[in-house]
């Protein structure tokens, strides 16, 4: 805080991101930067942290409930009539992988892994963000959209879990390093 920077960027996860937050938010030190940021902030970590906290906060994720997509909201409204909540980033993740693993292997009707592996090289989906991901042949990544995320104002929320808004969403193939980039070979 004394140091005079103007973000802060945390690369934490579950507790320890968790009262980093708080602790910056019950010393008021959240003022004394411009930005503070931290990668993947999901639902339950928000649960964690608490409105008041992450008003402000900026976060990069690969999905967020809130989001105004077609796809999304049916998986949304079915996750939501399930689980009664609205599902979180790994339940996202998850999900579209595991849907798109299982329709390879049902339009090729095979579930050997080589077969099935083939399948997805190369293939492109609508995400749940309204983008378009795909799965990389030189490394077999699913590349997907980024969500930018800021913290509301707990005044702003229109449900007990809408600690966030989306801000912008980055295409996977911008944000992503290249095969070449990043050599690495499979």
């Amino acid at each position: 805080i004394q140091s005079n920077a103007d973000t802060l960027i945390m690369t934490l996860w579950a507790s320890d991101l968790i009262k980093t937050i708080q602790t910056l938010n019950d010393f008021d030190a959240k003022e004394s930067f411009n930005h503070i940021t931290s990668s993947g902030i999901s639902l339950p970590f928000m649960k964690g942290i608490g409105a008041e906290a992450l008003e402000g906060i900026h976060s990069l994720a690969d999905y967020y409930w809130n989001i105004d997509d077609s796809s999304n909201n049916g998986f949304v409204q079915a996750y939501r009539d399930e689980w009664g909540e609205p599902p979180n980033m790994i339940a996202a993740i998850q999900y579209s992988s595991t849907y798109q693993m299982l329709k390879a292997a049902q339009e090729i009707s095979s579930t050997n892994p080589e077969e099935v592996i083939d399948e997805l090289e190369g293939r492109e989906f609508k995400s749940l963000t309204g983008g378009t991901d795909f799965f990389r042949e030189c490394d077999h990544l699913m590349v997907g959209d980024m969500v930018l995320l800021r913290g509301k104002n707990p005044e702003d929320m229109e449900t007990d879990e809408d600690y966030m808004e989306p801000v912008e969403i980055f295409e996977g193939e911008d944000i992503v390093e290249s095969c070449e980039e990043h050599g690495c070979e499979i």
